[in-house]
């Protein structure tokens, strides 16, 4: 599951318009559906508002081979 996808699910489970979401932070609703779609991705401070707006952990899904063995 991608981050936006977890935003989109995150938001809908709250029962938040992307207007409303963006209002709280701060941000465009046009770049919400931007990063719900895939079509943009957020910044880690960005990450870190929607995550603590919405009280939920997001997962990232790490690429194999990104973290190596010792």
């Amino acid at each position: 599951m991608t981050i936006g996808q977890q935003i989109r699910i995150r938001r809908l489970e709250l029962n938040l318009t992307q207007a409303q979401l963006g209002e709280a932070l701060g941000i465009h609703t046009q770049l919400i559906s931007q990063i719900e779609r895939g079509a943009s991705h957020a910044s880690t401070k960005r990450l870190g508002g929607f995550a603590a707006y919405m009280n939920f952990d997001i997962h990232v899904p790490m690429p194999a081979g990104v973290i190596k063995a010792e």
